[in-house]
């Protein structure tokens, strides 16, 4: 008989196919012995919310609003804990947590535990521009004892291109040596581990694909979902 498992609420659709790709890996870092094993996921994928760079840049509304409503429907709906499939959202991760009564993992803070557990000195940051403008993963490696760097501003520009081009066409074919480049520019720069800090990057590259440890937010936040619904503390 299966034992009792949380039911997972995931705040998607920015985008859609990085929700896709985060439901994947939940369900291939789930250990099962049969399919009546996996998870039970409830998914809001909603493109419409509000572009949440264009929020951080100040040129939009918030989405968090809209993601406070998804979060409220998931949990009416029977989630017992949250996830959010995007790194830039977490600027609004406070105000999910405080709209609803079940945990939110917060796949920010998963992921710098991962790239923090590798013991480096420096970790590149890929991530697009509006959130490495919050800081949110470089803070936390400073406040590791761990030296962050990014991409120039010609290189990061050409990365959030890289980045429009997955979201738009939902494609990876000939971008994969476009991310390639990006990483390679930052670990020349004296990365000793990558974080894949957008949830595109891993759709398109891999850690067999360079020299150095990629951590993967998507597979960070997979691996905490499955944790965390088969008992774990949720963190």
């Amino acid at each position: 008989m299966t034992e009792r498992q949380r039911i997972v609420g995931i705040i998607g659709g920015m985008g859609p196919l990085a929700t896709a790709d985060l439901i994947a890996k939940i369900t291939h870092h789930t250990p099962v012995t049969r399919e009546q094993d996996h998870l039970r996921l409830l998914i809001d994928s909603n493109p419409a919310i509000p572009d949440r760079n264009e929020a951080v840049r100040g040129s939009g509304p918030s989405p968090g609003p809209a993601m406070v409503e998804s979060a409220r429907l998931l949990e009416r709906s029977g989630a017992e804990l949250l996830a959010i499939a995007c790194n830039t959202a977490h600027h609004w991760l406070d105000d999910v947590a405080g709209a609803v009564s079940i945990p939110v993992i917060s796949m920010v803070d998963v992921t710098v535990r991962a790239a923090v557990a590798r013991d480096p000195a420096r970790v590149g940051v890929m991530a697009i521009t509006a959130c490495l403008a919050t800081s949110m993963y470089q803070d936390r490696l400073v406040a590791s004892g761990i030296e962050s760097i990014t991409l120039d501003e010609a290189e990061q520009s050409a990365f959030t291109r890289t980045i429009a081009e997955i979201k738009a066409e939902g494609s990876t074919e000939g971008l994969r040596a476009s991310m390639a480049r990006h990483a390679e520019a930052l670990i020349d720069a004296g990365a000793e581990v990558l974080i894949a800090g957008c949830t595109e990057i891993p759709i398109v590259l891999g850690e067999a694909d360079l020299g150095v440890p990629v951590i993967s937010s998507t597979d960070e936040l997979a691996r905490a979902i499955v944790a965390a619904a088969r008992g774990a503390s949720p963190r």
